[in-house]
């Protein structure tokens, strides 16, 4: 059975046809990643068009949304994975998840938390005040 391209264009009449409560259960899943990530220090903002996509990908007409968990390890937790552990988001950030151009895949875009050059401005500064105490003495 073939489906049809998820664009932008047909993603939200993909998930009016799929029902309401294949929508929320994309939401709730979202929000149980949410909810991980942020023991990470991590926030994820999925625009609307990603969590249609999501919705529509993760629906199953034999099996409702149960392959939703699937599409969200497959296509978020997975690519998060590595940036989380090694990457830019090691130290924290957020994440905005987005429809790539072509319709068919997702894009992540990563931003590492600032606190990093903040923890830097903060020693050189701390160093800057002993520098500035031991040239008194």
């Amino acid at each position: 059975m073939a489906r049809a391209k998820a664009g932008p264009a047909s993603a939200r009449d993909d998930v009016r046809e799929t029902g309401a409560t294949d929508a929320v259960s994309a939401a709730a899943r979202v929000r149980e990643l949410e909810a991980q990530l942020d023991k990470n220090d991590v926030t994820i903002e999925l625009e609307p068009q990603a969590r249609d996509w999501v919705a529509v990908r993760g629906y199953d007409k034999k099996m409702g949304a149960r392959p939703m968990a699937r599409v969200i390890q497959e296509h978020i937790k997975r690519p998060l994975a590595e940036e989380l552990l090694f990457g830019k988001l090691a130290e924290g950030g957020h994440v905005r998840v987005e429809v790539a151009a072509d319709g068919e895949t997702l894009e992540l875009t990563v931003e590492p938390l600032k606190r990093e050059l903040e923890d830097l401005r903060g020693k050189g500064s701390a160093q800057r005040e002993l520098a500035g105490h031991k040239s008194e003495e």
